[in-house]
């Protein structure tokens, strides 16, 4: 069995779709989940949801993806990230420490200044190419 292609989304990528921006609409058209997962932590879906009731678009959008729960582990390795780059957003820092665990190929995000910073500041061999253009 192969392991899923990963790719993880922050809460500009998720604004993003519910914008209908095209971009990150053709992530979700060829997402096919246990091979090609679309993933958001629960803490990005914290910071963008507001009314559903106003958010059909991006509930439809979320019905694809696998939303995962950081770990305790996972939001260890999120501060110490936040230490290492001396960075303050806990949820970017999230994004990354989830990428890293689950083996993400890339992170779809609108603020790659702060993503890169984070995954310089992992201090691993992985690159986690970013999609920037939303």
């Amino acid at each position: 069995m192969v392991a899923p292609v990963r790719v993880v989304l922050d809460s500009g990528a998720l604004i993003a779709a519910e914008s209908r921006a095209r971009s990150v609409w053709s992530f979700h058209e060829v997402a096919e989940p246990g091979v090609r997962d679309l993933v958001v932590i629960t803490p990005v879906v914290a910071q963008v949801w507001r009314d559903g009731s106003r958010q059909a678009l991006l509930a439809k959008f979320l019905r694809r993806c696998v939303i995962e729960h950081p770990s305790f582990e996972t939001a260890k390795h999120a501060g110490v990230l936040l230490g290492r780059a001396d960075a303050a957003d806990a949820v970017d820092a999230l994004v990354v420490a989830t990428a890293i665990a689950i083996n993400a190929k890339a992170i779809i995000t609108s603020d790659a200044g702060d993503i890169k910073k984070l995954c310089g500041a992992a201090r691993t061999s992985l690159t986690l190419p970013l999609i920037e253009r939303i």
